[in-house]
């Protein structure tokens, strides 16, 4: 399903994919890993892998775009395919493991994110699998093919985002915990250095490349202040238009009629041990999250690889209430039958909202797609055709298929792919000057409007700044879906 839909689901790739691409790029053609080749290096992109991948398709010389995508879409139907897996350890009945794959597989964010060039169906698979191979050690004796593939797809998932690391550590220490109570010492062990020694390498490398332990867009992502309201709404909104009606249905469920002195069901011990990690994984993240400015979080993007968690813990809960209800039906029938037509009604709901949300979210794709092979590439392409290949230019605010497209040397004020402005945390007279500093032969600037600028209170100072002067408006590039967005392009007078 997730490769047919994949084939008719309108194509587009989000901005921020062409920045892991254009990484991905230098790498192959220079060897270096960064985002202006012969310049200090600078770590703009989430996680490494995605880079990786965009290296070894271009260097085999395979379509860039349908190979991350086609990846992702694998990645959409292994994560299905892991969470029936998931399902049928903890003796889910059918019934609920079909509910749970199809809502999982109805959700337009589902398409959405496998088809927008990015890491995030990657991520949730790794995620997935993940837990599947904690559960496994959790229920079966360790072998070193199980041991070797759930500390892989550790790594795996810690390289694709930083976030990774916290459930890796959260899963290693009670996976290996529960080994060692097992007298299974060196298969912990062996758990721990398959994980531990890639990982010490890599960070290693890291900070002596880039010169800080977390990457330069999380940096740029971090909010004043501890709190950021938005991002707690975007969370509100997460939870309600995905994973509300099931959670609250198994959870009302489960404490109403889950009875743990009846032993028709043996594994709420191995329910705790698998749901703890993800908890804390969640926690953890979302904690970080409401200290950022969520920059381009379309269809839920930071939150969705929470969803198939969600859902299988909604689907295990639901489980163990559903079969305490049923060792009770004789005594309350037309209870067990109104329980049952109650979540028949909050699975039809659940399928309404996903049905309303795939409309704007097709809306958003079209959009944004417009805006991409309207704006940015013929932007792209004006400046590969009128500009020496070592001239700079810099983007405001949009610095992905401009930089890369275009092939040229680009100053990113949106700050992922700048280690000034995201970590030095400069006020606006520095960033003011910064901007003028470059000297940069062409600039483009976003706008809300086409024949009047109209941007951020940041990019209207730098125009009205004397020095800006110099440069003269060339074009303004629109996108044919009338969306209000456009691409003022200027260059630097001869």
């Amino acid at each position: 399903m997730p490769l047919a839909i994949l084939g008719v689901f309108p194509q587009w790739t989000v901005d921020d994919a062409f920045i892991a691409y254009r990484y991905g790029k230098h790498l192959q053609e220079f060897g270096e890993l960064n985002w202006n080749p012969g310049q200090p290096p600078v770590e703009g992109y989430t996680g490494i892998l995605l880079p990786l991948l965009a290296a070894a398709a271009l260097a085999l010389k395979l379509p860039l775009l349908i190979s991350i995508k086609l990846l992702s879409a694998l990645a959409t139907g292994g994560t299905a395919a892991l969470m029936l897996s998931i399902l049928r350890r903890f003796e889910v009945r059918p019934r609920i493991q079909l509910v749970v794959v199809v809502l999982f597989l109805s959700a337009p964010s589902v398409y959405v994110h496998q088809s927008s060039g990015l890491e995030t169906s990657i991520f949730t698979f790794f995620m997935v699998l993940a837990f599947w191979g904690h559960l496994r050690l959790l229920l079966t004796p360790p072998r070193a093919a199980d041991c070797l593939l759930y500390s892989a797809s550790l790594l795996l998932l810690s390289l694709t985002r930083p976030e990774g690391v916290l459930l890796s550590l959260l899963s290693l220490g009670l996976v290996s915990a529960h080994l060692y109570r097992q007298q299974k010492s060196r298969a912990a062990l062996l758990l721990i250095a398959i994980w531990l020694v890639p990982a010490i390498l890599y960070m290693a490398w890291r900070i002596d490349h880039y010169g800080h332990w977390l990457p330069n867009s999380f940096a740029a992502k971090q909010a004043t202040g501890w709190i950021q309201p938005e991002s707690i709404k975007s969370l509100v909104r997460f939870l309600g238009q995905h994973a509300l009606l099931p959670l609250l249905s198994a959870s009302l469920l489960l404490l109403l009629e889950y009875d743990r002195r009846d032993a028709h069901w043996s594994h709420w011990k191995t329910l705790g041990r698998f749901s703890w990690p993800g908890v804390l994984f969640m926690l953890g993240c979302w904690l970080v999250y409401f200290r950022s400015d969520l920059y381009m979080n379309y269809a839920s993007r930071f939150f969705f690889p929470f969803f198939p968690l969600l859902l299988l813990l909604a689907a295990v809960w639901g489980e163990a209430g559903w079969r305490s209800l049923q060792q009770k039906r004789g005594e309350h029938p037309q209870r067990t039958r109104l329980v049952g037509q109650l979540l028949i009604v909050a699975g039809v709901l659940q399928m309404g909202i996903f049905a309303f949300k795939w409309r704007g979210e097709l809306a958003f794709v079209r959009y944004y797609s417009s805006i991409v092979e309207d704006e940015y590439r013929p932007v792209a392409k004006w400046l590969r055709e009128h500009l020496d290949e070592d001239a700079t230019v810099i983007c405001y605010l949009d610095a992905g298929a401009i930089p890369y497209y275009s092939g040229r040397r680009a100053v990113d004020m949106g700050r992922l792919n700048d280690a000034f402005l995201a970590r030095e945390n400069p006020d606006l007279d520095a960033v003011v000057d910064y901007f003028f500093s470059y000297g940069a032969e062409a600039v483009v600037m976003t706008s809300e409007k086409k024949d009047d600028y109209i941007y951020l209170e940041e990019a209207e100072v730098i125009r009205a700044d004397p020095r800006f002067q110099q440069y003269e408006l060339i074009e303004v590039f629109e996108n044919d879906v009338g969306f209000p967005y456009f691409q003022w392009v200027y260059r630097k007078a001869q």
